[in-house]
């Protein structure tokens, strides 16, 4: 892995695909509440609680994406420019505008376990975040998430680049020690 300036980078695709479910969510429980109607115009009662299940799972989807729905952005030699995630006309709660790299202290990852997908027997590794670590109001700015053990080599090369130290620790919530 070799990073070069300019370098671009986008962590919107969690936020995308978790609103994009909930959106083709919405669409299955809106399509079976009308077709359930037309079949069945004397049973209204059953609109409730598919209304209710829409309503859940819009609000929690937007909860989601406005957490993890990530940003776009570029890295040059003198500032980082960063736009939050945009989809169906919501924005993701990200950092937006530029930041001189000077308002940065490091390059920081962090790591938590990694949590195999159902089925799957548990893994070794960590899955890391790295982020650029802002100082006197300059905000985090996150430009990667790795579950292949990556994070180190690419957070050591961006800080080589940048000229910054890196800093390592688990992730909010994360106890423990790393290998």
């Amino acid at each position: 892995m070799s990073i070069s300036l300019p370098y671009q980078f986008d962590t919107s695709r969690l936020g995308r695909i978790v609103l994009k479910a909930m959106v083709y969510l919405q669409l299955v429980l809106l399509f079976s509440l009308v077709i359930k109607l037309i079949l069945s115009p004397g049973d209204r009662i059953i609109a409730v609680p598919v209304l209710l299940t829409s309503a859940v799972a819009a609000y929690l989807g937007i909860r989601i994406f406005r957490y993890a729905g990530g940003a776009k952005g570029i890295i040059t030699e003198r500032d980082v420019v960063v736009e939050p995630s945009v989809l169906y006309g919501l924005k993701a709660a990200s950092p937006e505008g530029r930041f001189p790299l000077a308002g940065f202290k490091s390059v920081r990852i962090e790591w938590m376990p990694r949590v195999a997908d159902p089925g799957e027997q548990m893994t070794s590794g960590d899955n890391e975040r790295i982020y650029l670590a802002g100082k006197d109001g300059t905000p985090d700015i996150l430009v990667a998430s790795v579950t292949d053990e990556s994070g180190r080599t690419f957070a050591r090369e961006l800080a080589a680049v940048l000229s910054l130290p890196v800093e390592e620790r688990p992730a909010p919530g994360v106890h423990g020690t790393r290998d």
